[in-house]
C-alpha cells in the first residue's frame, strides 16, 4: 500500500475480526463519533469500535489519530508527533489472551521503498487456527500480508512438523509437545521417536 492510515488498519482488524466470529464483546474503553457511525452504518459496529471492544487496548494514542492523514499515522509510529503518547506500547495486540505469546498481533510495515504491508501474527497452538483464517480474509480482501512463522504454522497444518515427547508427568516446557502414554500407545511412540541425551533436569 502506498500509504497506511488509522482507518486502514482498523478496517483491517475489522475484516479479521469478521472472519473469526469476534463481535462487540464491549466498547468500554471507547466511544465512537456519530458521524462515523454514519459513515459506516448506524446499525453496525464501527471498525474502530471493533478494535477497541477486543484489542489489547494500550494503544500509545491510536485513538487520539485523524483517521485519514497518513502524515499524522507516519509521525506516530514512530513515537512522534502530538498524537502519540505512551501508554504500554500494545498498539498492534488485535486479539488478546492471558499470555501475549497466545494472542494475535497485526502489525503495519514499512518497505524499503515507503510502501506498506501487514504482518499478521499469532502461531501458537491455540491461535493459529484463527490466524490462518486471518490471513486469508485479508488476502481476500486485497490487503498485502506475509505471516510470521508461516512454515511452523503450514508442517502444523500439514502434520509434517516436529513434536516434543516427554514422560507422563513431567512438566511442559515446549510450544509443541504431548506425553508419552503408558502402554502399547507408549511404546508406539517411542519407536518413531528421535530421543536427545537428557542435558539437565530442572530442580524443585
Amino acid at each position: 500500500m502506498p500509504k497506511m492510515t488509522a482507518r486502514q488498519f482498523y478496517e483491517a482488524c475489522a475484516v479479521i475480526y469478521k472472519a473469526v466470529g469476534r463481535t462487540m464483546k464491549s466498547s468500554y474503553r471507547f466511544k465512537e463519533s456519530e458521524s462515523e457511525k454514519e459513515h459506516y452504518g448506524n446499525d453496525v459496529p464501527t471498525p474502530r469500535e471493533l478494535y477497541y471492544a477486543n484489542a489489547d487496548g494500550r494503544d500509545n494514542g491510536l485513538k487520539n489519530l485523524p483517521l485519514d492523514d497518513a502524515e499524522a499515522f507516519e509521525l506516530w509510529i514512530r513515537e512522534k508527533g502530538p498524537y502519540y503518547e505512551f501508554n504500554g506500547a500494545h498498539p498492534w495486540e488485535i486479539i488478546t489472551s492471558f499470555s501475549i505469546s497466545l494472542s494475535m498481533h497485526l502489525f503495519p510495515k514499512k518497505r524499503a521503498d515507503g510502501r506498506y504491508y501487514f504482518l499478521l501474527s499469532g502461531e501458537s497452538v491455540v491461535r493459529a487456527p484463527e490466524t490462518v483464517i486471518a490471513a486469508n480474509a485479508l488476502f481476500a480482501a486485497g490487503y498485502p500480508v506475509k505471516v510470521a512463522d508461516f512454515e511452523k504454522i503450514k508442517n502444523r497444518l500439514e502434520g509434517t512438523d516436529f513434536l516434543s515427547v516427554i514422560p507422563e508427568g513431567e512438566k511442559d516446557f515446549c510450544d509443541d509437545c504431548i506425553h508419552l502414554p503408558t502402554g502399547a500407545a507408549g511404546d508406539a511412540i517411542a519407536k518413531k521417536t528421535n530421543w536427545e541425551t537428557e542435558i539437565y533436569r530442572m530442580k524443585a
